[in-house]
């Protein structure tokens, strides 16, 4: 009889590890708010398990928001796990704005700042010229692919160009850019792949609206936050510092990519993680 409770409770503990692989959660703190995170499913937080991997992100992330979780793929969890450089074909990134966080944002404020984001969208700049080296070349808006009463999502496309040892390099990436209100504050939410055809926009798509809901389901958008309201003489002006913030952050996490996939330095940084296994 001990040795068939044993073996159950072992069975059970390991179900709770299955379940628990499958639907890792993480809580982060926006503002003096707790908000907790379902990683989406067949993705990994690895900001503890690879500090190499957060340094290379908080690099790329503006000065004005802050890196809340990276997530990378099962494939690339485990190469990180064998000391090898992950390859970032698909991946997504969790940001706020520092300059709000302690800031209630009202449903009215959020209304209009989606307003602001369907009028700006086939607006925005069309190229970045980040260095010598590295170039963000046609940026070609795709339009809202979903709208919900606390979430609106834009995807594009984007052509990134670099050159390493005289050899230059384009590339195409597909990317959902997310706004998210939960419990008053706002979030950007970016989801990257890497573009061979039309099922990675579609994948992009797909799973941004998979992330969006998972946030809102489990957090109580309704709850009261820690901040003030935020009150401006311009009605404007808190939409163009978030559409403005949201848009840098999407244009830097494009270039974790670039960087581990083109240039040996990013890879260095994995090399002492490896020589140790």
């Amino acid at each position: 009889m001990k040795q068939i409770f044993m073996i159950l409770f072992y069975w059970l503990m390991l179900l709770g590890s299955i379940a628990n692989a499958e639907t890792q959660n993480i809580q982060i703190e926006v503002g003096g708010v707790k908000i907790d995170v379902q990683a989406p499913i067949g993705f990994h937080e690895i900001s503890s398990l690879s500090p190499e991997t957060r340094n290379l992100a908080e690099t790329m992330t503006p000065p004005s928001n802050r890196l809340l979780a990276i997530f990378v793929s099962e494939d690339d969890l485990g190469r990180i796990m064998k000391g090898e450089v992950p390859k970032f074909g698909r991946y997504m990134l969790l940001q706020v704005f520092r300059e709000l966080e302690n800031t209630n944002i009202s449903n009215g404020q959020f209304r209009q700042l989606v307003a602001q984001i369907k009028a700006q969208q086939n607006t925005l700049p069309k190229e970045y010229e980040l260095s010598q080296k590295m170039k963000i070349g046609e940026h070609v808006p795709l339009g809202v692919f979903f709208e919900q009463s606390n979430a609106i999502g834009f995807a594009s496309l984007v052509k990134y160009q670099a050159e390493a040892e005289g050899e230059k390099l384009d590339y195409v990436v597909a990317g959902g850019t997310s706004f998210i209100r939960v419990k008053q504050k706002v979030l950007y939410a970016y989801v990257y792949g890497t573009y061979e055809n039309q099922d990675d926009l579609n994948w992009v798509r797909s799973k941004s609206r998979e992330w969006v809901n998972s946030l809102l389901t489990f957090n109580n958008t309704s709850t009261t936050s820690s901040g003030s309201t935020y009150r401006s003489s311009s009605s404007s002006e808190i939409g163009d510092k978030l559409i403005s913030k949201g848009i840098s952050g999407a244009i830097g996490g494009i270039l974790i990519a670039l960087l581990i996939g083109v240039f040996q330095g990013a890879k260095r940084l994995f090399k002492k993680r490896k020589d140790d296994v």
